[in-house]
């Protein structure tokens, strides 16, 4: 028996429930111009890492632990992490046989999915500016679980279509 650390199959739902609702909010959110959720407005602690850059560099703030509280909006955030958790859970949950042959076709999806994610993250520093990259940086934080988990279904689907054919 091969000894994985994959998550139980059981859970493959839950990530593609999450998945599609992080990818369709991310999609409403972009189309829509960033319109934040009034819901998801929060009070939280303004520590001197959490303000502008620019700003933290020019005046670091007097006391370095601690400076009062601001209003941040968690719109963002829990798009990211439905993704994230999403793609996480649709990626690496078992399949109900695994075997060396899943192993090896994961692997597979795995290194191609790394070469694709760095070839269009190359392009993507050569003709990429600005704004521009920093929205393609965004959108890339999810890429290599994407590209991976669309190469593995695919080798999966192909290799059951070459077996059913058998």
């Amino acid at each position: 028996m091969i000894r994985t650390t994959l998550f139980p199959a059981r859970l493959r739902p839950l990530g593609w429930v999450l998945l599609t609702l992080g990818l369709s909010a991310a999609t409403w959110h972009v189309f829509t111009g960033f319109q934040e959720w009034g819901v998801l407005e929060f009070t939280v602690p303004k520590f001197p890492w959490s303000s502008d850059i620019g700003n933290l560099l020019s005046s670091p703030p007097e006391d370095s632990s601690f400076v009062g509280t601001r209003k941040e909006n968690f719109t963002n955030e829990v798009i990211a992490l439905l993704i994230l958790v999403g793609a996480v859970l649709v990626a690496f949950t078992k399949e109900r046989v695994e075997d060396e042959y899943l192993v090896h076709l994961r692997l597979s999806a795995l290194v191609w999915a790394v070469y694709v994610n760095a070839a269009i993250t190359a392009l993507a520093v050569l003709f990429l500016y600005g704004f521009t990259f920093l929205y393609f940086m965004m959108f890339n934080l999810f890429g290599l679980l994407l590209l991976f988990t669309a190469r593995y279904r695919y080798l999966l689907r192909k290799t059951k279509i070459a077996s059913d054919e058998k």
